[in-house]
């Protein structure tokens, strides 16, 4: 079994709280852009909305449904207060009244917004006005939703009414418990989700702070993105590729000032002597990208993923971005010269290799090489999560079931198969106990996982019947494919072919059937093993280039590697090595990018076995050499015993049979102690070749 783990799916407003550095440098009157209010509307002979331009209180007008008067708010005293340096959020209850009921009242954050003697009336209403329109179109579960407005200019008094959150922000939330990485990653997703949701409006919207600050946890656990006061409504896919290939400057930021800049804060940057020259708006300094610095590039979509991949850091870390850094202008050194964290070497981090490569992606210094929301959120899908949960006291509770299974999930992504069989024996006996049918199937297929790259076939095969049979009781369809695609996969490592070929159809009618893209994808590439295994090439080949165009349409890397080692492999058997050899490299640049160590040891493994069939003893030698440190460090016997094997070979066509010896004997001791006969008969082969060759003028043989 050569193959790493493939993804498995699981059935399953607060103020801008500014760091002390960006407080001394905020002002309202700053914050305050050259806005352009534009009503959107449909037309019928056009694909591009109309754009009508709209005076601020025109606009309030036509949203006048949503005004609320002043006496239907009423202040808490000591209650929960937030102050920015443009607003303050405060608790209150709004008295609810629909006239046929008796009056309700529910908590709510008012966000009052703060006035100044500088500040310019007509700027202040349209800075209001933009982010109560932007406000008023949204609808999704993981964005703020407005209540209502209060807004009475001639007394100074402009307020928006949201819900209120108890968890606070999401940095808050992550301080109130301890929280597990399934977790935090769920919450993670949700910023993800809503981001998606607001860079695929008709025309995108760019919200422009996001931040940990800006992110509220609901009661529900759920991540919710607030605070669009720096949001624009964008004119064209800024920082991705457009169809016109024009680019048209954005309004400025609420953060700026029109009269002295123009949406970027100006930089002036010597790399010889460190030098910085800093004038504009006071930016949330942390989380901005590269292009906000400078002056090529605009503030754009891009510029909210690099902000994503350091919310992702700062739910996984529990640090801000930067926390070392103690003045803007060293924090923008750093974003200019790249000086951005080591992913792969943070412990936690280091834990989800997937959610490592998207951060990287979001990272990429020039914006049109990051990810898009909608490959991000793709990307992120399939990283096992679970959404937190707490007791009646609002503290974190002992681990649960899917909290268990989520954790073993993990465990088994990285290859530590028997750890994550602890965990989720113990997930799977709590759901046993409550009566929680699909997590335990969940556990059982999770373990029959486990257990096939253990090679104890029996014991996978028993889980997978086992985690099938209940997925059927409960009539989860989803349930029912995956256990007959790992059935499928477990028949096939014990040559049962054409019981293999019967569960992986049955597996791919049911995804086809529900349309479950990620397991169609496995589905065909299992049947491309199984014609790959009988020698059908042709018939193998167009299995595989199936799965791989699915698994590129869904945004998994995994998936896509897994299968161009696949395709390598046939490439070789048909001496196509030019062609593998490519397969096998795009295969190690992926699992290298995730993470995945027993991927690139596999890939390696492919690479040296192409160089060993051309005689190209050096470079097969290293290849090897590579893959069998990594199999060691990540307690894969199998492969170490096939590595060595493989040295071993190479060692004796050289006539430095000493070396070889010393590689063969291992494998054979390895192979003895997991009972893996193939291995054991084949270094009995080739060690009987050496001592008879040692007999023979040493000569190196090809």
């Amino acid at each position: 079994m050569s193959d790493p783990l493939p993804k498995l799916p699981e059935s399953y407003n607060h103020p801008d709280r500014a760091s002390p550095q960006d407080d001394e440098r905020e002002s309202l009157e700053k914050r305050l852009g050259a806005i352009e209010l534009n009503d959107l509307q449909s037309s019928t002979d056009s694909q591009q909305p109309r754009r009508i331009k709209l005076s601020a209180r025109h606009l309030l007008e036509r949203l006048s449904r949503m005004r609320l008067e002043i006496a239907q708010i009423n202040f808490i005293p000591h209650g929960s207060q937030a102050k920015g340096g443009y607003a303050q959020v405060v608790l209150a209850t709004l008295s609810l009244d629909d006239g046929s009921s008796p009056v309700s009242e529910k908590q709510v954050a008012v966000k009052k917004f703060l006035f100044k003697d500088s500040v310019d009336d007509e700027k202040f209403l349209r800075a209001f006005a933009n982010e109560l329109r932007i406000l008023d179109g949204l609808d999704h579960p993981h964005i703020v939703k407005i209540i209502g407005f209060v807004e009475d200019m001639k007394n100074r008094t402009t307020w928006l009414v949201f819900p209120w959150e108890a968890n606070g922000n999401v940095r808050e939330f992550l301080l109130s418990g301890k929280w597990e990485l399934p977790e935090r990653v769920s919450l993670i997703q949700d910023v993800a989700s809503g981001v998606k949701y607001l860079h695929s409006r008709q025309p995108a919207i760019r919200h422009g702070d996001l931040k940990s600050l800006n992110i509220l946890v609901n009661s529900d656990h759920r991540a919710v993105i607030t605070d669009f006061g720096s949001a624009r409504i964008q004119t064209d896919a800024g920082g991705f590729e457009t169809t016109s290939g024009s680019r048209r400057r954005q309004a400025a930021s609420t953060d700026s000032d029109p009269t002295e800049y123009d949406g970027s804060p100006e930089v002036t940057f010597s790399t010889a002597n460190a030098e910085l020259t800093l004038t504009g708006p006071g930016w949330s300094f942390r989380w901005a990208a590269p292009e906000v610095f400078l002056n090529e590039e605009e503030p754009c979509l891009a510029s909210d993923m690099w902000a994503l991949g350091w919310i992702a850091w700062e739910v996984i870390t529990n640090n801000y971005p930067f926390p070392e850094a103690k003045t803007n202008g060293f924090i923008i050194i750093k974003v200019i010269q790249g000086l951005l964290p080591s992913l792969y070497d943070d412990d936690q981090l280091s834990e989800i290799g997937q959610l490592c490569y998207v951060m990287v992606r979001c990272w990429k210094p020039e914006p049109k090489e990051r990810l898009s929301a909608a490959e991000c959120q793709s990307a992120l899908q399939w990283i096992p999560s679970v959404v937190p949960r707490t007791g009646s006291e609002g503290l974190t509770q002992p681990r649960s079931a899917a909290l268990l299974v989520g954790l073993g999930n993990m465990r088994r992504l990285q290859s530590r198969f028997r750890e994550a069989l602890n965990l989720l024996e113990e997930g799977f006996a709590i759901a046993q106990s409550t009566g929680d049918r699909r997590v335990m199937a969940f556990a059982l297929f999770l373990s029959a996982d486990c257990h096939d790259w253990l090679l104890d076939y029996d014991e996978a095969e028993k889980s997978c019947s086992h985690s099938l049979e209940i997925s059927a009781s409960i009539e989860h369809r989803l349930g029912q494919a995956n256990a007959l695609q790992k059935l499928g996969e477990i028949r096939e490592a014990r040559w049962n072919l054409a019981q293999a070929e019967e569960s992986f159809h049955q597996a791919l009618d049911i995804y086809t059937s529900i349309g479950h893209s990620l397991g169609r994808a496995n589905a065909s590439k299992g049947l491309g093993e199984i014609y790959k295994k009988q020698l059908d090439y042709a018939k193998a080949v167009e299995y595989f280039h199936q799965s791989l165009d699915v698994f590129k349409s869904i945004e998994d890397s995994l998936g896509q590697a897994n299968t161009l080692s696949r395709l390598g492999e046939i490439q070789q058997a048909q001496s196509s090595y030019v062609e593998a050899e490519e397969s096998f490299n795009q295969a190690l640049h992926i699992y290298t990018s995730i993470g995945n160590s027993l991927g690139q040891a596999n890939a390696l493994g492919g690479l040296g076995e192409i160089h060993r069939t051309q005689s190209n003893h050096a470079e097969a030698e290293e290849y090897f050499g590579q893959a069998l440190a990594i199999y060691a460090k990540i307690g894969d016997d199998q492969g170490r015993a096939n590595s060595l094997l493989e040295l071993g070979e190479i060692f004796l066509r050289q006539a430095r049979y000493s070396e070889a010896k010393s590689s063969l004997d291992e494998a054979a001791q390895v192979s003895t102690q997991i009972g893996y006969k193939w291995a054991q008969n084949r270094s009995a082969e080739l060690l009987a070749e050496v001592l008879e060759a040692e007999k023979l003028p040493t000569e190196p043989r090809h």
